[in-house]
Order: C-alpha cells, then sequence, then structure tokens
C-alpha cells in the first residue's frame, strides 16, 4: 500500500452536466424527461410523493410514545436488612450484592417501614425520608 494510494483522488472535479450528448450527462442531464422533477426551481417538500398519501399520514398513530430515558431502579430500605449491621453501602457494594446491574444503573433508594438494619450510606441517590430513616441511631 502507498501513500498516494490511501484516499484515491480527493480532488476530483464534479461531473459537468449539460455539456452536450458527448459528454455522458448532456440532454437532459441525468433528470429525466418531463415532470415537476426536471424542471429548474423545483420546490418540493421533504415527504412530498406527488399528490399521493404521504406515509406519515398513511401509517396508524398510536396513542403515547416510548421514552428514550430509563427508569430508575427503585431500592425500598427493607431490602438492605440482610446486609451486615454497621456497614457501608456504595454503588460499587450494591453491583456487587445484584441490587444493579452495573455502576452506570440509575437508581434511588427510597423509604421502607420495615427497614431495621443500621447501615450507612454513601450514595447520591436517595429520597429525604429515606435519608432521615437511614441515618446510623445512636446506641444507648
Amino acid at each position: 500500500m502507498k501513500l498516494e494510494n490511501l484516499f484515491g483522488n480527493i480532488n476530483k472535479d464534479s461531473k459537468r452536466v449539460g455539456r452536450g450528448i458527448g459528454s455522458g450527462k448532456g440532454k437532459t442531464a441525468g433528470r429525466g424527461t418531463k415532470g415537476q422533477l426536471s424542471r429548474t426551481g423545483k420546490k418540493l417538500r421533504p415527504g412530498f410523493e406527488g399528490g399521493q398519501l404521504p406515509l406519515v399520514q398513511r401509517v396508524p398513530k398510536r396513542p403515547g410514545f416510548k421514552a428514550l430515558t430509563v427508569k430508575a431502579v427503585t431500592l425500598p430500605l427493607d431490602k438492605f436488612n440482610g446486609l451486615k449491621a454497621d456497614s457501608k453501602v456504595t454503588v460499587e457494594r450494591l453491583v456487587k450484592e445484584g441490587f444493579i446491574d452495573n455502576a452506570r444503573t440509575s437508581f434511588k433508594i427510597v423509604a421502607s417501614a420495615k427497614y431495621k438494619n443500621n447501615l450507612t450510606f454513601e450514595v447520591e441517590s436517595m429520597t429525604e425520608g429515606a435519608k432521615k430513616q437511614a441515618t446510623p441511631k445512636a446506641t444507648k
């Protein structure tokens, strides 16, 4: 492979149309014969199909739409009752324990009435109620 063959001829001139029948693009200049598309100054909006009912209007309209954003996984606090008490909960640990798929999965920890553990959470996505409920209680 040689450097001069790597990109081909990048400075190639465009084909000149309408310069006689010997040029290969003479007479109608590749536009065909007659019709709206052969005229100069043609103004057709995108999706115009020559009077035929356009595809946009032919397809059925369905209610609703599919959102491109993925909803966050909801993790209630009582799911953490099985973890060892007085330990830290981080994103890496959530992945390791199988609560979420990977570290980039969006999640939110929410409050739960059945939470009895004493864990320290080091995650950003918690509801206010879950933060109050999950703060380590001082032992008496």
